[in-house]
């Protein structure tokens, strides 16, 4: 088993604040110029947690298990 550093959860908590800050900046500006609903930073949350468990039903188990293999 492969232990985690320090290194690589900072990276990962930096990578995700990045990207969810970047989704709702992008939503609200389309929002803006549309005339659509602004979102919520919980609302860009729900979505990613969405798109994550979307992935995992849609993804064989087979297929999941031969890429973490390697």
């Amino acid at each position: 088993m492969k232990r985690i550093s320090a290194r690589l959860v900072a990276f990962a908590v930096a990578l995700f604040a990045a990207v969810s800050v970047a989704l709702l900046w992008s939503w609200n500006a389309l929002a803006e110029l549309t005339g659509g609903p602004a979102a919520e930073y919980r609302h860009v949350l729900a979505a990613i947690i969405i798109a994550f468990a979307a992935r995992s039903l849609f993804t064989s188990r087979r297929r999941r298990h031969h890429q973490h293999v390697s």
